[in-house]
């Protein structure tokens, strides 16, 4: 009963998380920007004729960017009601009729099988944190994959030159953080292959990058007063909601390690990884 209660108030606590982020309505969290979007958009290639997933879609920047610039169907799913309402409003200010939103959970996902030529996923995997969630989602991205489709991520992680007593640390601490501490880097790059081709899922490109601040990219896009707005209720909530601030101090220490330390933080970046599935 103990164990059931704990579980319970973790995802709560993941859960509020994610609500509060959005009605923040950060438009870019993953890293690498709007850069990295379109490198991974390439990498897949994105085109007109493309039936498009975006799992995790947050508030729908990324979606609305891509209906915008490649005139496709886009499909973003994410497990937040938050999120999608701020999604979907995003999408009607922009009158974008080729781009829906819909709440889902990644691991019962509401398609048909083959159902998308593209699906990509920024800053998820890691999110999803245990190696057999990671794994469950996959099998059903997958799923609903095309024959010849590709699937793409961009995902923090951490260099295989690792130190092994450095990455377990990692992970250890990586195992009390909640809320923001979810999505921290988690795996390497060869593990994030295997979790791709474990689901049936050939890997065709992975592209290594040094870690990439996204705060440019998010002043462009929201302007400095709508970035100043964000940065001063996000302060707010995190000292004002018990929740979310156990969540952030639970992750302070790991997010140290690869953000500020210098004698640890180049062990740590971005991965970019297409995979196709089999025709």
């Amino acid at each position: 009963m103990h164990q059931e209660e704990e579980i319970s108030q973790e995802e709560k606590i993941k859960r509020s998380y994610y609500d509060l982020v959005g009605q923040w309505n950060i438009p870019i969290v993953h890293t690498g920007g709007l850069k990295a979007t379109d490198e991974l958009l390439k990498m897949c290639r994105a085109n007109e004729k493309s039936n498009l997933l975006d799992v995790g879609c947050g508030t729908g920047f990324t979606a609305c960017q891509i209906a915008k610039k490649y005139n496709c169907r886009v499909v973003g799913i994410d497990i937040s009601e938050t999120m999608v309402a701020r999604a979907t409003e995003r999408a009607r200010k922009e009158n974008l009729t080729k781009v829906e939103f819909q709440v889902a959970d990644v691991t019962q996902l509401p398609f048909e099988d083959q159902s998308f030529d593209v699906v990509i996923m920024e800053s998820f995997l890691n999110i999803l944190g245990k190696a057999d969630i990671v794994k469950k989602a996959l099998d059903e991205i997958s799923r609903v994959t095309k024959p010849g489709g590709r699937v793409g991520a961009n995902e923090l992680s951490t260099d295989e030159s690792t130190p092994p007593e450095l990455l377990e640390r990692i992970r250890e601490l990586l195992k009390n953080a909640m809320g923001p501490g979810q999505g921290l880097a988690q795996y390497t790059p060869t593990e994030f292959k295997k979790f791709f081709e474990d689901a049936g899922l050939h890997v065709t490109q992975m592209v290594k990058k040094p870690p990439m601040s996204v705060a440019k990219d998010t002043i462009k896009v929201m302007g400095l007063i709508g970035f100043t707005r964000f940065s001063i209720r996000a302060i707010y909530d995190i000292i004002t909601n018990p929740e979310l601030r156990e969540g952030t101090r639970r992750a302070a220490p790991a997010k140290a390690i690869m953000e500020r330390r210098k004698d640890t933080k180049k062990f740590f970046g971005y991965v970019l990884i297409v995979a196709q599935k089999p025709e």
